[in-house]
């Protein structure tokens, strides 16, 4: 009887110790690597209540995401780049950069470098934005 049982719980033992072996994960490539996002940079106001950094794969777009550290709120700009708080830290200044996937297709047609996108200010009226307090 305990033979038995003890040939029971080593083909239990085998039989689940295998399935682990046989269901590993894949090992991380480059690729895998480059698509993950990263800081790249980041600066705190002159009076501490706005915060400011980009996140962004290696190749790819980056986004400028700035944030109110007293009511924690985001906000999101989408290839953000170079921003910089004024000295009274009432304006960020920051470009908006063109897509890089549209900028590459349109270099791969030979496009002249008067027809890419160009890289733009923050906000069209005004190259600062305003942080309301």
């Amino acid at each position: 009887m305990m033979y038995r049982s003890f040939k029971i719980c080593l083909c239990l033992a085998v039989a689940f110790g295998t399935s682990d072996l046989l269901a590993q994960k894949r090992a991380l490539t480059h690729d895998d690597v480059a698509g993950w996002n990263k800081i790249k940079t980041k600066d705190l106001s002159s009076d501490g209540k706005w915060a400011e950094y980009i996140f962004g794969p290696d190749e790819g777009d980056n986004t400028l995401v700035i944030k109110n550290l007293s009511t924690k709120t985001d906000f999101f700009i989408p290839r953000g780049s170079k921003p910089k708080f004024t000295f009274d830290a009432k304006h960020l200044i920051a470009l908006v950069e063109p897509q890089l996937d549209s900028v590459r297709a349109l270099k791969r047609l030979k496009k002249k470098k008067d027809e890419l996108p160009k890289t733009r200010w923050l906000s069209t009226s005004s190259p600062m934005v305003p942080l309301k307090k």
